[in-house]
């Protein structure tokens, strides 16, 4: 993404910018100009930033398409699109969203995740901690994850 893009991007969200900035927040959730939502170690909290208006927040997910080289309009009141940082972002419009604006966006993790972490966050049982660190080591994380997937939706 050229330096322009990224200038205008951060000049229309700078009402958010402290949470895109801050290392501990994992996503940025925002309903309309005046809701806005955070998650924090999993916790998902409001916070009192708050858009001027409805047209500062649609000027925003606009820029983001484009930079994305997407449309986003009444014809198209959906985007779905991975960021140059890697980052994800999802906006929905009118006439597909109710009310507002909705926008979504998932910051990527800068930090590798470990196995005592799956165990502390409850994601894997730590009996099957062995398994997932010998696919893990041996590079086959798509593997590991599939495989949890599985065991997970099938109640294996």
């Amino acid at each position: 993404m050229s330096s322009v893009f990224q200038d205008a991007i951060r000049q229309l969200l700078s009402p958010i910018n402290d949470l895109l900035d801050d290392s501990s927040v994992s996503e940025v959730m925002i309903n309309g100009p005046d809701e806005i939502f955070v998650e924090k170690s999993g916790l998902v909290t409001l916070v009192p930033n708050k858009f001027p208006d409805e047209e500062a927040l649609m000027a925003s997910m606009r820029a983001i398409a484009q930079s994305v080289g997407r449309v986003i309009d009444a014809d198209n009141p959906r985007l779905d699109a991975r960021l140059p940082d890697g980052s994800r972002i999802a906006v929905v419009i009118p006439p597909m969203a109710k009310k507002w604006n909705n926008c979504s966006y998932q910051k990527v993790f800068r930090r590798k995740i470990r196995i005592k972490r799956f165990n502390r966050l409850r994601f894997c049982i730590s009996g099957w901690s062995s398994i997932f660190r010998l696919l893990y080591v041996s590079r086959k994380k798509y593997t590991c994850f599939r495989w949890y997937w599985f065991r997970k939706n099938n109640n294996a």
